[in-house]
């Protein structure tokens, strides 16, 4: 990916996610040293800030499957209480891993929602 960026002239990322959601302390490690902020795995809990490392954040995956879309979501944010909720989209749709697909309508609905509802949505490499 940072040889695609470079070729494409896109800044170096600063954010990550780990495949299956598998972490490691080796990861850490390089991702600390190629000058990443931020990566996430799963773990269905809000981001409390100053209580995980930033290269440990959990998310929230939503998907079609088990419909993880907007009425979980709503339930996830209302148990947040107010605390930052990370959510990971894998592809809107996503033809390749159907089994974390989003359809283009959930997806509308939940950003529809997000707007409704005032809540403030970021990229991860701004959370701080």
């Amino acid at each position: 990916i940072e040889e695609k960026c470079t070729n494409y002239d896109i800044p170096h990322p600063v954010t990550y996610a780990y495949p299956g959601y598998k972490t490691s302390e080796e990861g850490w490690e390089v991702l600390r040293e190629r000058g990443y902020r931020y990566a996430r795995h799963g773990g269905d809990k809000p981001y409390i800030k100053g209580t995980v490392d930033s290269l440990m954040l959990p998310s929230y995956a939503i998907h079609n499957r088990n419909d993880r879309t907007l009425d979980f979501l709503k339930t996830v944010l209302e148990e947040a209480g107010g605390e930052t909720v990370i959510l990971t989209f894998h592809g809107v749709p996503d033809a390749a891993h159907p089994h974390v697909s989003t359809t283009p309508e959930d997806f509308r609905a939940i950003l529809d929602y997000l707007k409704q509802n005032n809540h403030r949505v970021i990229a991860l490499k701004d959370l701080e």
